[in-house]
């Protein structure tokens, strides 16, 4: 994975971040705990790749 790519899946996992936390407004705790938590999890394996990538 480049570094352009890492940044997009970055942006990716903030979206779906934030969308877990506007689901958690509305009201639904199960499905906005879940996609928050999923949204975390792509934010440490992008920011790995991140990493990564520039270090070559």
């Amino acid at each position: 994975m480049n570094e352009a790519r890492a940044k997009n899946v970055i942006m990716l996992a903030a979206a779906i971040s934030a969308a877990g936390i506007f689901a958690l407004a509305l009201g639904s705790k199960d499905a906005g705990g879940i996609i928050v938590l999923a949204g975390w999890a792509l934010f440490i394996v992008s920011i790995h790749f991140y990493g990564r990538a520039g270090s070559s």
